[in-house]
């Protein structure tokens, strides 16, 4: 797990040395620069982020990286680390919020979904809370990509008004640190005969991977037939593209509509393809959380997730014309379970 994580989270090792020196010395001047009055970026502004994640080949030794994982943990728990003040976001308005208040449970998940902003496009937008299972390489952030390393993706939650609205910008060390401990959380095994049903989750493997639908207007030849496989690939079920979902792109109103991504030619891209690693304690599902029942993640149990599974399949059925049967559909969800 430590050269795991040492590959996917690359760190300063200039600040990272000097801080750990300090760890249990000055652990508030860890985690803010001494800033005040952050403001966050305007809707196009997120470049101003990329300066929070380092070079490829600066890596921590093992012996920094336990110290990071160790001040990460605590940050992921603090309420005040960063000077946290009253959330104005709907949700969670008046509460003063550590990371662990929203990504909560197995999944670090509250699945709820929150109005966030703004986006790069939107200056504010329903998003459900992402999980944080397996994630370290799974750049880029955000449903809708816009954060091109986690340390970017935990600097936007940590001062944005509608999210942990902190009164102190974060020091570099305090984002390494939270991206260190987040890229430890692995998904939990499933237990078949528990989570899913082995044979049909076996039958829906192979579906899985079958040309069985078409896509019209979208990124994928309709002559060519589409398969699950061609979006969520191994290891972890996505492929870090941007996508457009339920609507062929010519149909999207983008005018009162989230389009998350849209690229420098002014199209359209959608939403990054989620991990599918944990899946059946995500729900409910989407960037919106529109498919099942808001704000239940994984207390909602095996039958209510097979029935949120089943609704986004149907999403896609109609999105991609698969003509797969309610049987091949239910083997595709236990499937899912299983990852």
């Amino acid at each position: 797990m430590a050269l795991f994580i040492a590959l996917a989270i690359p760190i300063v090792p200039a600040v990272a040395v000097a801080a750990a020196a300090t760890a249990t010395e000055e652990p508030v001047t860890q985690a803010v620069s001494g800033s005040k009055a952050y403001d966050s970026p305007g809707p196009g502004e997120f470049d101003d982020y990329a300066d929070t994640c380092p070079a490829p080949d600066e890596v921590p030794t093992e012996e920094e990286l336990e110290a990071l994982v160790a001040r990460g943990r605590d940050l992921f728990t603090s309420p005040d680390a960063f000077g946290q003040q009253a959330s104005q976001g709907p949700t969670v308005a008046g509460e003063a919020l550590s990371c662990a208040d929203c990504h909560t449970g197995d999944a670090r998940t509250d699945g709820r979904t929150h109005i966030v902003g703004p986006t790069e496009h939107r200056p504010s937008v329903p998003r459900q809370t992402p999980h944080l299972l397996r994630i370290g390489d799974a750049a880029p952030y955000g449903w809708d990509g816009r954060f091109p390393c986690l340390q970017a993706a935990i600097k936007n939650a940590i001062v944005s008004p509608l999210e942990m609205n902190a009164a102190d910008e974060p020091a570099q060390y305090g984002l390494d640190a939270l991206a260190a401990f987040v890229a430890t959380l692995d998904v939990p095994d499933a237990v078949p005969g528990v989570d899913y049903d082995p044979e049909l989750a076996a039958w829906g493997e192979r579906l899985f991977a079958q040309y069985r639908g078409v896509d019209i207007g979208g990124d994928f030849n309709p002559f060519d037939g589409v398969a699950c496989v061609h979006c969520h690939v191994d290891p972890d079920g996505t492929d870090r593209e941007f996508h457009p979902i339920l609507l062929p792109p010519p149909l999207l109103p983008v005018g009162g509509l989230d389009p998350g991504h849209i690229d420098d030619q002014g199209r359209v891209r959608g939403f990054k393809t989620p991990v599918l690693r944990g899946t059946r304690f995500t729900a409910p599902y989407f960037h919106d959380g529109s498919m099942g029942i808001p704000g239940q993640g994984e207390s909602l149990g095996r039958e209510a997730t097979i029935a949120a599974l089943l609704e986004m399949m149907a999403a896609y059925r109609a999105r991609f014309f698969f003509d797969f049967t309610p049987e091949e559909e239910l083997a595709i969800v236990h499937y899912l379970l299983s990852q």
